[in-house]
């Protein structure tokens, strides 16, 4: 249902703005991954009625979505160095993998993961001033890049907040 409703954006982009027409394979990619991470949220949230903690999953599990595809849409047309956010959800699943679900794990794992998400910022910021050292101001590409990917880490450091809100009422629950 959510994969339905999602799916009426590119749609209505494609018949009705200008230069948009997504060819049919994409979108059935983009509905498959969306799917995906639909599925995925709720069998990672079926064992728990924590809203912190179904907040924290669908908020990590959507800006992982938008920061694969922005990055995805920035290395193919823009900057050919945003390949080394896609290290990003790498780092984000092996500590989600580690963490093994549980609330106080995630949040060092979404933690561990907003630490990536900066780390990469800093080598692709470190990147273009090297390729570019006479750069004296940010343009506006550039300056919405590094903004956008500190909102991003700062997302990601916000939803290992929500899991440690999780893990402290899972623990006052115990007591």
């Amino acid at each position: 249902m959510f994969t339905a409703l999602f799916m009426l954006f590119p749609l209505f982009g494609s018949l009705y703005i200008d230069g948009w027409r997504w060819h049919p394979a994409g979108f059935v990619v983009v509905a498959s991954v969306f799917f995906g991470i639909c599925f995925a949220y709720k069998l990672v949230t079926r064992n728990t009625d924590s809203l912190a903690y179904k907040a924290a999953a669908g908020i990590s599990f959507f800006v992982t979505l938008g920061l694969t595809w922005s990055s995805l849409v920035q290395w193919a047309d823009v900057n050919h160095d945003s390949w080394i956010y896609f290290g990003v959800p790498v780092v984000e699943l092996i500590a989600v993998a580690l963490a093994r679900l549980r609330p106080d794990r995630m949040a060092r794992a979404l933690f561990a993961t907003a630490i990536a998400q900066t780390v990469a910022l800093a080598i692709v910021s470190s990147l273009l001033l090297v390729r570019n050292p006479l750069v004296t101001s940010w343009t506006g590409p550039e300056a919405r890049g590094v903004f956008g990917n500190a909102v991003v880490a700062a997302i990601f450091a916000g939803s290992g907040l929500l899991f440690q809100k999780a893990a402290r009422d899972e623990s006052q629950e115990g007591s």
